[in-house]
């Protein structure tokens, strides 16, 4: 029993690193997409500002930012830590491939249901234009770096 504890937090420790490097990769593709003319305003930013909003909390432009940049950072450790888990139980996860399987699947679940059911953001079947490809890509990224990452974490 210890050991299966010990072996859990050592995933959940190294999948948060891995996540929050496999962050930077994808929020380096999001602002390729925004210059691109892709995304507008950035969805963390967006999903922070309607949050606070609908918490009726005033929030000055770069109070907005810095919350939105902590909580990418955060969803992104939370993720690596649930990926390490799974990808223990899974090998196929284990892989680019796979990696990239689970940000996407990351994506449909959160832009298309969980989103929009807080009322942040309107379901990626009903977002502008470009947008949904260019967010679905960026978590694409992600995911394979995740995978890249925690494999390099765990040698």
């Amino acid at each position: 029993m210890n050991r299966w504890i010990g072996t859990i937090a050592k995933d959940l420790t190294q999948g948060a690193a891995a996540g929050i490097a496999a962050t930077v990769p994808m929020s380096l593709a999001m602002k390729a997409a925004q210059r691109a003319g892709l995304v507008g305003k950035q969805p963390p930013r967006s999903i922070t500002e309607n949050a606070l909003h609908a918490a009726g909390v005033p929030a000055s432009s770069p109070t907005v930012k810095t919350i939105s940049t902590a909580n990418h950072f955060l969803i992104g450790a939370s993720l690596g830590g649930v990926f390490a888990v799974l990808s223990r139980a899974m090998p196929p996860l284990r892989t680019g491939i796979g990696g990239a399987a689970f940000g996407l699947s990351v994506w449909g679940v959160s832009y298309e249901k969980l989103i929009p059911s807080l009322g942040l953001l309107p379901p990626a079947s009903r977002d502008q234009p470009g947008r949904p490809l260019a967010v679905a890509a960026a978590h694409v990224v992600f995911g394979a770096a995740l995978a890249g990452c925690l494999r390099a974490l765990r040698r």
